[in-house]
């Protein structure tokens, strides 16, 4: 194979919606960072020295390295996250084949994600196919951090009698993804820049297999939409990934949903329990079921934010996609199939999902929190009239117990009955006489009371003649 040139378009996340503005969002340096780790398996110079080289790092004396700091991105007047605005190029290395490695890196900062772009290329004008194992795609493919998705690509010219078929393109991809957990499955066949391309996917890393006869790939075309073909790669990784996404969020949305309608469900036996463990459990869940509900929001409104973010996507996919197909020498039906139909799926499958859980967060839970709350403060009412009117009997029986205990003295006075003092003798002391008729009257003034008390408030049914 001659000409042969392997590349790599890695986006990656840089700050979501909830970030703070002019910041960058936990981990978006990991994909500048991982790429340095590159340059273990592809010793190039500029890879190990790449922090220096990009407008993101600034470099630190205390501890003698570069720190990333995304303020330095602000007032950014291109796309280019590089110095001097330009691609890096790579000092060739050689390899164990014999033969010397090229290419070149091109960091970019897209509105809200990092992308970067290494090529690497041989200095031989021609390999065999199992000499592609010295570019290393299993390292390019599985070290680089890429949250929404890679593409590679993989471009290559035949001879006139060469074999531009599914079954040389499974070759190749077959060498690429060797020593890797790829399993890549045939997508479809398109023609790019007057080229033949096989589509390959696996995971969330997309394969081109470009194989070309000499002459047959219009360079100047490719070189003149390179950014629309970036960014049409871009808008798809977007969409997939934001898809995975809203069904992340659907389902802890909905695992939320079936701790709710037990909660539902439950809310009977807690309105039968007991007095006092029936009060404890209702408190328990004002506290627990507003949390839930937070969460469940959270998940409604990411969902929200997903669609919104694949219907922009897709705008700019399309225009990209239409900028293309204005060359009569791409056919990109697979790529139209894709804004046509696939996409537009997706979107109509999270309107499924958002019809199927903001009902309920409307209606049914929120009916939930406001019964539960109004019962809870009935029962806490419940609970402090009761504790008044503990209080107020326990007030009449300790009196009457009191006057009781205090008039027992008069028991072992002396009394006169027909006219003869009688002095009544107690087989044990007077102090206990007082105990037991203070105790006695105490309870009769207790359970008296509430008796009375709980007459008072109960519905008397009124008859009319």
């Amino acid at each position: 194979m001659k000409n042969v040139s392997l590349s790599l378009y890695c986006f990656h996340q840089r700050d979501y919606l909830d970030d703070a503005p002019n910041s960058a969002t936990f981990g978006a340096e990991s994909i500048w960072e991982s790429l340095t780790k590159v340059s273990e398996n592809l010793p190039f110079q500029e890879l190990e020295t790449l922090k220096s080289q990009l407008i993101s790092y600034q470099y630190d004396k205390d501890i003698d390295d570069y720190q990333y700091q995304p303020k330095r991105e602000e007032g950014l007047k291109t796309e280019w996250l590089t110095q001097n605005g330009e691609p890096i190029k790579f000092t060739p290395i050689l390899t164990e084949s014999g033969f010397r490695l090229e290419g070149t890196l091109q960091p970019f900062c897209l509105h809200d994600t990092y992308c970067l772009d290494i090529t690497v290329t041989p200095e031989l004008k021609e390999i065999e196919i199992e000499q592609i194992s010295v570019f290393k795609p299993q390292f390019l493919i599985s070290k680089i951090t890429a949250n929404l998705g890679k593409v590679l690509t993989l471009y290559g010219e035949s001879d006139e009698k060469g074999n531009s078929s599914l079954a040389t393109a499974k070759w190749w991809v077959n060498q690429l993804c060797a020593d890797t957990s790829l399993k890549p499955q045939f997508l479809s066949k398109i023609k790019l820049f007057n080229c033949p391309c096989f589509l390959f996917e696996s995971e969330d890393v997309t394969i081109i297999i470009a194989l070309a006869k000499p002459n047959q790939f219009d360079v100047k075309q490719a070189d003149g939409n390179y950014s629309w073909l970036r960014e049409l790669f871009w808008t798809q990784k977007k969409i997939a990934a934001t898809y995975r996404e809203s069904h992340e969020s659907y389902q802890e949305a909905r695992k939320i949903y079936g701790k709710l309608e037990a909660t539902m469900d439950s809310f009977h036996d807690i309105v039968n329990k007991p007095f006092s463990r029936r009060l404890n459990s209702l408190e328990q869940l004002v506290q627990d079921i507003p949390q839930k509900l937070l969460y469940y929001n959270r998940f409604l409104r990411d969902l929200s934010a997903h669609q919104s973010t694949i219907k922009v996507n897709l705008d700019n996919f399309k225009t990209c996609l239409s900028h293309l197909r204005e060359y009569q020498n791409n056919e990109l039906e697979f790529w139209v199939d894709l804004s046509n139909k696939k996409y537009p799926q997706y979107l109509r499958q999270i309107e499924t999902h958002i019809a199927y859980l903001k009902p309920s967060k409307d209606l049914l839970f929120s009916d939930l929190i406001t019964t539960i709350r109004t019962t809870t403060e009935i029962e806490k009412a419940k609970s402090n009239q009761d504790v008044q009117d503990n209080l107020q009997a326990l007030g009449v029986g300790l009196t009457l117990g009191g006057v009781a205990a205090g008039r027992s003295s008069l028991l072992t006075e002396p009394w006169s009955w027909k006219g003869e003092t009688v002095e009544l003798e107690l087989p044990f002391p007077p102090f206990l006489v007082a105990i037991v008729l203070g105790l006695v009257f105490a309870n009769l003034g207790y359970w008296g009371t509430r008796c009375l008390i709980k007459r008072k408030r109960s519905p008397t049914s009124k008859t009319r003649d």
